[in-house]
């Protein structure tokens, strides 16, 4: 069966159980219209979403839909299972359907410092369960992760002031990830992570944010999308993003799009580094389309060689 079929090459691209079974509901109400799927065209397949907006549907479900189809129509373009071929993917190039997102509320430091004042007496099991979940939620976990941790999920490494606690959260699509929960004397807590960064950008002026990877492995033209949200979440504050890029190429992957938003973007690669896009420069001389050599020390420090001269 069709939907039997596509459900296990799903589970076989590591798709989490409930997107499978999301997924299928989604091919199952498609399937009702459109019985085998090579009768529909891009044009039908547009006509369908629509009909699902006017039916009330909301953005989130049939962008839901969109995704359940297109990978429908990927599956049968390789299968090879079924009578039905397609030489190409005929929402290959469609987009899903863009809506306005709102900014999240942010929660101003001093009350969130007064909230964490209110439980900072650990002498019962409840006030280290909420210190905990607070704790969790500042470092970027959802609450249905927070909810499947367990005891063996968290380890606690070092003592006193240099401990760290190191977290294996699993995410959405079964997709896991650590968190180092780091402190030393009075800093601020700390917290890695590879994905959705704009959920734990820290706002504000003199806050700054540093992305060491930008991870994407397809539809790399999400970059801009990605960079547009963690812009959005600054409010004064700085972040310092670094993309891939392939070689002998001077754009990140997701191309000029990925620097839009950028104030200083540089390409670096064969100890080479030029300046893209440069703006409110504090010098006479306009940095654009300036390139210097550089070396390594230390796998750490960088090093000038010689003076900056224009490349373009």
């Amino acid at each position: 069966m069709l939907i039997e079929d596509y459900k296990n090459w799903l589970i076989a691209r590591q798709y989490s159980v409930n997107t499978v079974a999301l997924y299928a509901r989604r091919i199952a109400c498609f399937l009702r219209q459109y019985k085998e799927p090579v009768e529909a065209g891009r044009e039908d397949i547009q006509d369908y979403l629509i009909s699902l907006h006017k039916a009330g549907a909301g953005y989130a479900t049939i962008n839901n839909h969109f995704s359940a189809i297109k990978n429908l129509y990927g599956y049968l373009s390789v299968s090879g299972r079924h009578t039905i071929q397609l030489d190409q993917n005929p929402l290959k190039y469609l987009m899903p359907l863009r809506h306005r997102k709102t900014v999240p509320r942010i929660i101003p430091d001093d009350d969130l410092n007064a909230l964490f004042r209110q439980i900072e007496d650990l002498k019962t099991l409840r006030r280290c369960r909420d210190y905990a979940i607070m704790l969790f939620l500042l470092h970027g976990l959802r609450a249905e992760e927070i909810c499947s941790l367990n005891l063996d999920d968290v380890y606690i490494d070092g003592r006193g002031v240099t401990r760290k606690m190191v977290i294996r959260v699993t995410g959405k699509g079964d997709k896991e990830r650590i968190i180092v929960v780091e402190k030393s004397g009075d800093t601020e807590w700390a917290w890695e992570r590879n994905d959705n960064f704009a959920d734990v950008i820290r706002s504000g002026k003199g806050k700054l944010n540093v992305i060491d990877f930008l991870e994407l492995y397809e539809d790399f033209w999400i970059v801009g999308k990605r960079i547009d949200e963690i812009y959005r979440k600054l409010d004064g504050a700085l972040a310092i993003i670094a993309i891939q890029k392939n070689p002998n190429c001077d754009f990140g992957l997701g191309g000029r799009r990925s620097i839009e938003k950028a104030r200083l973007a540089i390409s670096m690669e064969n100890n080479s580094l030029k300046i893209l896009k440069a703006k409110n420069w504090r010098t006479p001389e306009n940095p654009n389309g300036k390139m210097i050599k550089f070396r390594l020390v230390d796998g750490c420090k960088f090093s000038a060689v010689g003076n900056w001269i224009s490349y373009e």
